[in-house]
């Protein structure tokens, strides 16, 4: 697991996370963000197969983006016993390094990060989100160009990139 500021970035659970992501994938809102093809509503065996080990070997990074807790210390330290997925709490967001756009080669990918649970955007996560991602794709992956798919609305992206620009 990792952290930023105030969200923790941990692997996607494709049963503990199933109902979530089933909200998501079948919500025209969302899927019209998180989906460059044609909106289909998505079954549970396609959802839990999105997030399967890929038969070519090349499994990329696939990130559960949680709000850190009021209640909890960070690091995270859990009680024995304790569910990992539950002490991080809801996923409200995704973030992946896609496998068709990956070029090991060249060192290229491309990053996709949406915040799909609407009520927590517009603050600043998206960009938190972003800064750790390309930190993490230089610096852990070792991957020299990026491109980037977000799960955004185009003004909210304009407001996103002119702050991204100023730093």
């Amino acid at each position: 697991m990792f952290e930023t500021n105030r969200l923790l970035l941990r692997g996607v659970d494709p049963d503990a996370d199933l109902t979530t992501l089933m909200q998501w994938f079948n919500d025209a809102e969302r899927s019209t963000l998180m989906i460059s093809g044609p909106i289909v509503p998505t079954s549970r065996e396609q959802a839990k197969a999105a997030f399967q080990p890929r038969p070519d070997g090349l499994n990329l990074p696939f990130f559960a983006i949680c709000e850190k807790q009021a209640d909890r210390t960070y690091p995270l330290q859990l009680e024995p016993g304790e569910d990992y997925i539950k002490a991080c709490g809801p996923a409200i967001g995704l973030l992946n390094f896609q496998p068709k756009a990956f070029d090991y080669k060249n060192r290229i990918a491309t990053l996709g990060l949406t915040i799909s649970d609407v009520r927590h955007r517009g603050k600043g996560y998206g960009r938190e989100v972003l800064e750790w991602g390309l930190e993490y794709a230089f610096m852990e992956l070792g991957l020299h160009r990026m491109s980037l798919e977000m799960g955004m609305l185009e003004e909210e992206w304009m407001e996103l990139r002119e702050k991204l620009q100023q730093k």
